[in-house]
């Protein structure tokens, strides 16, 4: 069990991005190099940014204080013993406890910041520290005294970190732009991670839309010696969660307890925390806990959004902070000038983005204007605990797979609307006999009886459909305990949704804005509870949720708690036929992105019209393909087989 926090000495929350470059070929770093790709990150950290290079390797730091925070803290930072340099992202919730364990060896600490304590911790136990730390963070640590350099990213990847590989050298960074700024990687595109990105909205796992920058994968430690040797790790992963057997009745005692705990240790901080309120269970958890938990009074946010119809989020978001007696501020916010947000998220995500939740979490970001710096969400609850459709449809698995067959046969023969070809896709899920292929088909709008592929030109969509679109997830059911059906679901979505779309649809939008998202719900002790518990506790065939609801009664308002679920859905099927129209056929149609063969327009054309994009699955490749274009104009990505410039 992790331990309470404490009020041991601590500076302010530090946002910030990291890279840094080590040379392979025996040339000295850069200094000048290094600092301009620590500049591409200065919305990550826009109050200090600084370097430290020695011998071939380079550190870059940018750091975004909150209030009369020590310069002492600056990053890069030295190990007391001096032979640990480390650049740090994040926060350490159980800090407080390690300093005193530090403290108790005699080691001293010159400042109150968790990263100090991260980098002593280190410096003390060397790679098995991770095992000791707890929170979000990623990081990079150089051993002068080995030459090597450590990089290391959290159990769940809430914090990324993107590296590439080369024969001269190795770069890694927070967000691939400082990657990319280095010049050691190209600007090629990886035709597997296409193809993913394609049939689900992003690449998956370690890859990008780049063939040569990968995302070092969560609850991962990887050394490089200074001749370019590499050593990986696995230091925590969902596979190894142990699979409990426990009573209903303990089940709820141990989620409320241990929630409570995770939001306790979230609220760490001088300065003051606020919460995204939305008004569903998962939001409400959270201010509900923290008003009970906070020394200082909580403030919550809720933004509405002019593309809202007769919708009374704000309203009921209102209601709960009443209860609660929370500080709410109601945010209008207008989506009037939507090119400026779709090429702002485009940069910050560094590659197409098919999510379109990153709107709204801009705007609102957007709309604070400074107001906070630290804010709680509800983020992780659906998947540790059941709050999606494919759970409750895997929850009745048998009886779907007795019917899909002539079900299938039955629909093939209708005429295909969007409602007839959503059923095929459920129905052609459940006769997957291949437990991965099934979960990804559960997962995307795409179907193989109209592949995303088709709006390809056809030199390129030929490389990309040599690639499977469901290898990842055949992987990581490959890597699954024998569970039910729920749980290997529960357990694959926190091994790919999170990290792949959820944690970056976080994390992007919220550093463009100065602004340090926690997500208490991914608390590594809740995580590790929830994750092994059987996902028959979790969800039933009619009730989404049903262990979670059950351990909040009494502590989230039974109308909350029994209201029917309301999706975040983004009207981006709306927009892309109406207001962003222009826009996007101005995009899909640039001379650049005409020129490159990035396209088969006679197959893209017909899914422009209005209504073909009245069908979800239409709209969603549309989007897609939106959204790479987008990229390729601002990116200048080359194709596979191309020279990159």
């Amino acid at each position: 069990m992790l331990g309470e926090s404490s009020h041991a000495p601590r500076e302010e929350p530090i946002i910030c991005g990291i890279t840094g470059i080590l040379r392979l070929d025996g040339h000295p770093a850069d200094e000048a190099l290094v600092r301009r790709m620590t500049d591409r990150l200065r919305h990550r950290g826009p109050d200090n940014q600084a370097v430290w290079c020695e011998g071939t390797v380079g550190l870059g730091h940018t750091r975004l204080s909150i209030i009369d925070v020590s310069a002492d803290a600056n990053q890069p930072m030295t190990s007391g013993d001096g032979r640990w340099t480390m650049v740090y992202n994040g926060e350490m919730y159980n800090f407080p406890e390690v300093r005193v364990a530090l403290e108790s060896k005699g080691v001293p600490l010159r400042t109150g910041s968790d990263s100090e304590v991260f980098l002593e911790t280190w410096a003390t136990h060397g790679p098995d520290a991770v095992a000791r730390c707890h929170g979000m963070f990623a990081a990079a640590l150089w051993d002068r005294r080995e030459r090597r350099l450590w990089l290391v990213r959290d159990r769940l990847g809430i914090k990324p970190l993107f590296m590439s590989h080369g024969a001269r050298s190795l770069t890694f960074g927070s967000e691939i732009k400082a990657v990319l700024e280095s010049g050691e990687a190209s600007t090629r595109v990886d035709p597997a991670g296409l193809r993913e990105f394609l049939e689900f909205g992003n690449a998956l796992g370690q890859r990008t839309l780049f063939s040569d920058v990968i995302e070092l994968p969560p609850g991962t430690i990887s050394s490089f010696s200074s001749s370019g040797e590499r050593s990986t790790r696995s230091y925590w992963s969902v596979p190894a969660i142990p699979q409990q057997d426990v009573s209903r009745g303990e089940a709820v005692e141990r989620i409320r307890t241990t929630l409570t705990r995770a939001v306790r240790r979230h609220l760490l901080s001088d300065v003051p925390i606020a919460t995204f309120l939305s008004g569903g269970i998962d939001s409400s958890a959270i201010l509900a806990l923290a008003a009970q938990e906070a020394d200082t009074p909580i403030t919550a946010f809720t933004a509405g959004f002019d593309y809202e119809s007769g919708s009374d989020e704000v309203e009921r978001a209102s209601r709960i902070a009443r209860e609660y007696g929370v500080s709410h501020h109601e945010l209008r916010v207008g989506t009037g000038n939507l090119r400026d947000v779709l090429e702002s998220l485009s940069d910050a995500h560094d590659q197409p983005f098919g999510d379109a939740a990153n709107i709204p979490l801009h705007l609102l970001c957007r709309e604070l204007g400074g107001q906070t710096k630290v804010v709680l969400q509800g983020d992780g609850g659906d998947e540790l605990f059941g709050g999606y459709r494919r759970y409750a449809l895997l929850a009745s698995g048998r009886a779907w797979e007795c019917v899909s067959e002539p079900a299938e046969a039955l629909l093939s023969r209708l005429p295909q609307s969007a409602s007839v070809r959503r059923l095929r896709r459920i129905t052609g899920a459940f006769a997957e006999r291949e437990v991965g292929v099934r979960m990804a088909r559960l997962l995307t709008l795409e179907s193989p009886n109209l592949p995303p592929t088709r709006i390809l030109a056809p030199d390129l969509r030929e490389i990309c459909e040599q690639h499977d679109p469901y290898a990842r997830y055949q992987a990581v059911a490959g890597q699954l305990p024998d569970v039910d059906a729920v749980q290997k679901m529960l357990l694959t979505d926190a091994m790919i949704q999170l990290p792949d779309t959820f944690l970056e649809k976080v994390d992007r939008p919220t550093m463009q804005h100065g602004i340090e998202s926690r997500v208490p719900f991914l608390d590594d002790e809740l995580v590790e509870l929830a994750m092994g518990l059987p996902g028959s506790l979790k969800v039933t065939p009619r009730d989404k949720k049903s262990l979670l609801k059950e351990a909040l009664r009494g502590v989230v308002p039974d109308w909350v708690l029994d209201a029917p679920k309301r999706g975040f859905d983004v009207p981006y099927g709306l927009w892309i036929r109406t207001a962003l129209k222009p826009f996007m056929l101005e995009v899909l149609h640039d001379p650049a992105v005409v020129r490159s063969a990035l396209f088969d327009y006679d197959s893209l054309e017909p899914l422009l019209d209005d209504d073909a994009l009245r069908a979800p699955d239409h709209a969603f490749t549309v989007y897609k393909a939106f959204q790479l274009a987008l990229w390729w104009t601002r990116q200048g990505a080359v194709l596979p087989g191309e020279s990159s410039t």
